[in-house]
C-alpha cells in the first residue's frame, strides 16, 4: 500500500453514523492504520465484503479484519465468528469507498526529472535498467535488474522484477474501473490504493494495460508472457509461466493458476478462477470457475477433450 491511511475507533463510528449506519460488535483495537481485501486483512485493517450468503459467510471466517463493511443479512453469522466491529449496509463497497475518499492520503507526485525519459528521482532502479524514449516511471516503482522499457510507457504504483521486458506504450499502475451509485444517482469513484507486482522474466507486450489494484496488489507471476493490447483489470493474480496471447482481457479479482494459455481475444469475467494448465481458445468467455487441466472454447465456454497438439 503506497499512502497513509489513520483513522480512530471514534472516528470511524462518526462515519457510520453520518451514513445512518449501526454498527454492532466490539474490537479491542483502537486506531487502524490500513485498508486491505477483506482475505488480506490485518488487525489493523477496515475491510469490506460485498457478498451475502455462503460467501460472504466464508469470508468473514477467513478474515483478521477488525472493522467490516457487510451487508445486514450477514449480522448474525457475523456476530458468532469473531470480535470485530460490523458496520451492516445495503452497499458495502460505496459505504468503504467514501470512507476511503474522506481518510486516504495520496502521495504527492511532484515533478519527475524533466529529462527525456521523465525518471522520477525517488524511483528505484537497478543500474543496468535500459528505458526508451518518451516513458515517465513514477516515484513509488521499483525496477529490477536487466529489465527493459520501451519507448511511451507510463509506470507506477509498481514492483517489477528482475530481467523483464517492457513493451512500447504500455501503461502499468494506473488505477482500475471502480465505480458506485449512491442513492443520489451520483456515480462514486473507488479510490485504487494498491499496487501492482510483476515478478522475474516476465514479458508484458506493446500497449498492454495493468492496473493498480483498488487494495492489495495485482500479480504476476515469475516467468509469463503477455502478447500485444493484453489488458489485466485490478486485484488480478496471474501465476507463474503463463502465456496470454494478444488482446485477452482479465477482469478484476481473476485467479489463473500456473502454467496456463489464453488464447486471442478470450475474456475472463470479474471474481472467476481459473486452474493450473489450463488451455482457453480463441474468444472464449469464461463466466464460472474453470477446474485444473481444462480445455475451454465458445462464448459462454464449456469443456471440451484438449486437442493431442494445439497447432493443429
Amino acid at each position: 500500500m503506497i499512502g497513509s491511511f489513520h483513522l480512530t475507533i471514534n472516528e470511524l463510528i462518526q462515519f457510520a453514523e453520518e451514513r445512518s449506519i449501526s454498527a454492532v460488535g466490539e474490537s479491542s483495537v483502537c486506531t487502524f492504520n490500513g485498508v486491505a481485501p477483506i482475505n488480506e486483512a490485518g488487525p489493523n485493517d477496515i475491510a469490506f465484503c460485498r457478498f451475502d450468503g455462503e460467501s460472504g459467510e466464508r469470508w468473514l471466517r477467513e478474515t483478521k479484519a477488525s472493522a467490516i463493511f457487510i451487508t445486514p443479512s450477514l449480522i448474525p453469522v457475523a456476530l458468532s465468528v469473531r470480535s470485530a466491529v460490523y458496520l451492516p449496509c445495503e452497499a458495502p463497497r460505496l459505504d468503504f469507498s467514501l470512507l476511503l475518499k474522506r481518510h486516504w492520503q495520496e502521495p504527492q507526485w511532484n515533478t519527475g526529472s524533466g529529462g527525456n525519459p521523465d525518471i522520477h528521482p525517488l524511483a528505484k532502479l537497478a543500474h543496468d535498467v535500459k528505458v526508451g524514449p518518451f516513458t515517465t516511471i513514477g516515484p513509488d516503482v521499483e525496477i529490477g535488474q536487466g529489465t527493459r522499457i520501451g519507448a511511451g510507457c507510463h509506470i507506477e504504483y509498481a514492483q517489477i522484477g528482475e530481467h523483464c521486458q517492457i513493451g512500447s506504450n504500455s501503461v502499468i499502475g494506473s488505477p482500475g474501473f471502480g465505480y458506485e451509485d449512491d442513492t443520489s444517482g451520483t456515480v462514486i469513484e473507488f479510490p485504487h490504493v494498491g499496487t501492482v507486482i510483476l515478478g522475474n522474466r516476465v514479458r508484458v507486450g506493446a500497449s498492454c494495460c495493468i492496473d493498480r489494484s483498488a487494495l492489495g496488489a495485482t500479480k504476476i507471476g515469475n516467468d509469463t508472457k503477455l502478447d500485444n493490447n493484453v489488458h489485466v483489470g485490478h486485484n488480478a493474480r496471474i501465476g507463474q509461466r503463463c502465456k496470454l496471447t494478444a488482446s485477452v482481457t482479465v477482469s478484476g479479482s481473476v485467479s489463473i493458476d500456473d502454467d496456463c494459455w489464453l488464447a486471442p481475444n478470450s475474456v475472463i469475467r470479474d471474481w472467476r478462477s481459473v486452474g493450473k494448465d489450463t488451455l482457453i481458445g480463441i474468444g472464449a468467455v469464461i463466466t464460472k470457475d474453470v477446474e485444473d487441466h481444462s480445455t475451454m472454447f465458445g462464448n459462454p465456454a464449456r469443456p471440451i477433450p484438449r486437442p493431442k497438439n494445439r497447432y493443429r
